[in-house]
């Protein structure tokens, strides 16, 4: 499972290519458990990889943001304002 897989991706048997190429294979497919893992997860959905991406940027009017934008512009709005 996925917490096995994670401790061969840290542990290495050898310093030799094989040993690489091994260490290598156990990563792609730790993460493809991990996508897996976030695909079940309600917050990710079927693009975890998309909805990580957007949250990692915090872009103005995100739904997770739409307030905090709406403040901020509001914040503007009034700074820019003609007196």
């Amino acid at each position: 499972g996925f917490a096995g897989r994670a401790l061969d991706c840290m542990t290495v048997p050898a310093g030799d290519f094989e040993s690489y190429i091994a260490r290598a294979g156990n990563m792609r497919e730790l993460f493809h458990d991990l996508v897996a893992l976030l695909r079940d997860d309600p917050d990710y959905g079927e693009d975890p990889i998309g909805t990580a991406f957007r949250r990692m940027f915090r872009e103005p009017g995100r739904s997770w943001n739409m307030e905090e934008w709406r403040r901020g512009h509001e914040a503007r709005r009034r700074r820019n304002a003609p007196e």
